[in-house]
């Protein structure tokens, strides 16, 4: 077996403090919030109608990040050549002793010979909807990896728990790697990731005044200020980076 070990900073990133940087960092420079669901983006002559359960927006223009529910509404980003992976998540609660038993623990992203045996792992962080006293522990894996999903089986899909059978072996993985685990709850969740045929995110503009800016691979959150950049400078107009092969983010549609 070969390994790669990386030192602090190499991380996690924690995906709730992340956005309420970034929202606080807009909210900075003068941004409005609005916590809505979109119903749909339509681009008009000198204008984008964004339709939400709160009402309508009228704007300039329009970035979308939509990631796996690129699909779910009549936006220009409908109908992008996008692949899933459907993964089963087991979170693990844990006490405050247990936490110091397992300081250290780095996050872990493990290719195994055998497929099945492979998984990521975040060490503990404090569960961000319960007490100060509670931290989780997060172990999961793909298991329908590059497949074609509708909108509506991918909305199927993040309303269930994940999979019990992946879960179940999620959980033998999880006591082979952490030997005498001390857990006082666990949970299953569902996640999806989001494929491009090219492994590079789409960075690119779909209309006049929309941008998108889809497909993560996998690696969206450790990219994302960087990706962000790149799609913001394209929908302000700025000058394409020439160390960059913009070919390489170019939107594409299935056929």
């Amino acid at each position: 077996m070969e390994s790669l070990w990386e030192p602090p900073p190499a991380g996690s990133v924690d995906p709730r403090i992340h956005v309420r940087a970034e929202a606080a960092a807009a909210l900075a420079t003068g941004a409005e919030h609005i916590d809505a669901l979109v119903g749909s983006v339509v681009e008009g002559t000198g204008s984008v109608e964004v339709a939400t359960d709160s009402g309508t927006v009228l704007a300039d223009r329009v970035l979308l990040a939509t990631g796996a529910f690129s699909g779910l509404a009549d936006t220009p980003a409908a109908g992008l050549d996008l692949e899933y992976a459907l993964h089963t998540q087991l979170i693990v609660h844990l006490d405050a002793d247990e936490v110091e038993r397992l300081d250290g623990m780095p996050s872990i992203i493990a290719k195994c010979a055998e497929p099945l045996d492979d998984f990521y792992l975040t060490p503990p962080v404090r569960d961000p909807l319960g007490s100060d006293d509670r931290w989780i522990l997060k172990i999961g894996a793909p298991q329908d990896d590059h497949v074609r999903l509708k909108p509506d089986e991918l909305a199927t899909w993040y309303r269930t728990d994940g999979d019990p059978v992946f879960a179940a072996n999620l959980t033998r993985i999880l006591h082979r790697l952490v030997p005498g685990l001390r857990d006082v709850g666990r949970w299953t969740t569902s996640c999806v990731t989001t494929y491009t045929p090219s492994g590079h995110p789409f960075i690119d503009r779909l209309g006049d005044r929309t941008v998108c800016s889809i497909g993560g691979n996998g690696y969206a959150a450790k990219c994302a200020p960087a990706l962000g950049e790149l799609a913001a400078g394209l929908l302000l107009g700025w000058d394409w980076s020439t160390e960059i092969d913009r070919e390489l983010f170019v939107a594409r549609f299935e056929d």
